[in-house]
């Protein structure tokens, strides 16, 4: 109990800290943080297409599950939900949140060994061992990256990177934040990032839970004053196999495909400098979400 309590209360300053940096303080009164109402269509371009890897026949994902022990986390798991939680809860813990430092290879393996040296990651990090450690479990699962309105001329903070895992149980795509272990939930039912956005503008009631069920109110309230504004353009690869060791699947020349809002601007650069020149734009919500 001493050690969840000491985890979540450096969640908590985290958050905090950030907050302050980009200038914004939570009113913990306020129920959430004021987002819009953003609208897609739902046209499908069949020339989209996502491809995910061979858990079994898969030599990189074998390495990994076998030199983490993943298979015993999730021995006693019934549902394809309950070995979300556990892998979360386990990825979570890996190391300590550092928002400047990068491994040395951008890959689970060399992410977790090099965190066992006492090094700290960013949330790309933890997306990618998340993702990763649920694919080697035999759950498809995808990388997101999330982009603020303002990704192109704010200088920092415009990004944050989480995970969707595709859970069969319900037949649908579910967001996890490896880096604050959290899942959003509306009733009982898991929620992907588009649908986690629209519940906040709509106002709706929204749990966020882990391993040890609804987090505390007050990484509650922390969590949803930091994460809406970041939930407006989203980012996945078209190939999500792991531990490739040749050009991956690309759509006229692209390796991302974008989902953009209607009405809003595609972005061409990120914080400034950065080209975005990988993504393929998209409006359509089903094109986003095609079931693996």
């Amino acid at each position: 109990m001493l050690g969840y309590f000491i985890f979540h209360s450096k969640i908590c300053l985290f958050i905090i800290l950030n907050l302050l940096l980009t200038g914004f303080v939570p009113c913990m009164a306020q129920k959430y943080m004021v987002t819009e109402h953003l609208n897609y269509t739902n046209n499908i371009n069949e020339h989209i297409r996502f491809v995910y890897s061979d858990t079994a026949g898969s030599t990189f994902l074998r390495q990994l599950r076998e030199e983490n022990m993943l298979s015993g986390l999730i021995r006693d798991c019934n549902t394809d939900l309950e070995k979300l939680y556990q892998i979360l809860d386990w990825t979570s813990k890996q190391w300590a949140h550092s928002g400047t430092n990068i491994p040395s290879a951008n890959d689970a393996l060399t992410i977790l060994r090099e965190a066992k040296k006492g090094n700290r990651f960013r949330c790309v990090e933890y997306g990618i061992v998340l993702c990763s450690s649920l694919n080697s479990i035999g759950l498809k699962a995808r990388v997101v990256g999330l982009k603020t309105k303002t990704a192109e001329t704010s200088e920092y903070g415009a990004g944050h990177v989480l995970t969707e895992v595709f859970i069969k149980d319900y037949n649908k795509w579910v967001m996890a934040d490896p880096q604050f272990n959290i899942v959003p939930l509306s009733e009982e039912l898991p929620l992907n990032a588009v649908e986690f956005q629209k519940y906040i503008a709509d106002g709706l009631e929204i749990k966020l839970c882990n391993l040890n069920g609804p987090v505390h109110y007050m990484i509650k309230n922390l969590y949803m004053s930091f994460i809406p504004k970041y939930l407006f353009y989203y980012d996945v690869p078209f190939d999500n196999r792991l531990g490739l060791e040749n050009d991956g699947l690309k759509i006229e020349g692209k390796t991302k495909l974008m989902l953009v809002p209607l009405g809003a601007k595609n972005p061409e650069v990120f914080q400034i400098t950065e080209k975005i020149d990988y993504c393929f734009y998209t409006n359509s919500i089903q094109d986003f979400y095609k079931a693996p």
